[in-house]
This record gives structure tokens, C-alpha cells and sequence, in this order.
């Protein structure tokens, strides 16, 4: 089904992922680099029995990953609100 496709390509994405922080180890600039990961929303692929879509305001669509790791950046949560609106 196409979730499990969707789901199945991520995978790429975590091993590219994986690969960059072994380079970054192995060059040791790990301590040196500064890392941000985020996400969009994504679609709703069957949730709440519904099509796929973007517009639905379900707190899983509302909340978008994002984090931050590097230099003088301390470890633990940032009340900042951040965006990541699409146009």
C-alpha cells in the first residue's frame, strides 16, 4: 500500500543520515558541526479514515519536528516557537 512505500523510501533518508555523521565523525568535526534536521507535515495517508491531504489541523499535522544540535547550543528543549509554513 502506499504507506508502506512512503514509509519504505524513508529509509533512505536514515541511512544518508547515518552515512553523514560516520563522515563527520571520521573527519572529527563532530564537536565542530552544527546540525538541523526538520520536516514538513507531511500527508494524512488513511488517518482519522480520511483521504490523503495537507489541510486538516490534527495535532500530528500541526507539529513539526525540528532539531537543532551544534556549538553553544545546550541540550534539552527551546520554548522559541519556530514555523514552517508552506506557501
Amino acid at each position: 500500500d502506499l504507506a508502506r512505500r512512503r514509509c519504505q523510501c524513508l529509509l533512505s533518508v536514515d541511512d544518508a543520515h547515518a552515512a553523514l555523521v560516520v563522515a563527520v565523525k571520521e573527519a572529527r568535526r563532530w564537536e565542530s558541526t552544527y546540525w538541523v534536521v526538520t520536516s514538513d507535515h507531511g500527508y494524512n495517508l488513511g488517518h482519522h479514515r480520511l483521504p490523503s491531504n495537507k489541510f486538516l489541523l490534527y495535532d500530528h499535522t500541526l507539529r513539526v519536528p525540528m532539531l537543532v544540535r551544534g556549538p553553544g547550543i545546550a541540550a534539552g528543549d527551546n520554548p522559541v516557537l519556530g514555523t514552517n509554513v508552506d506557501y
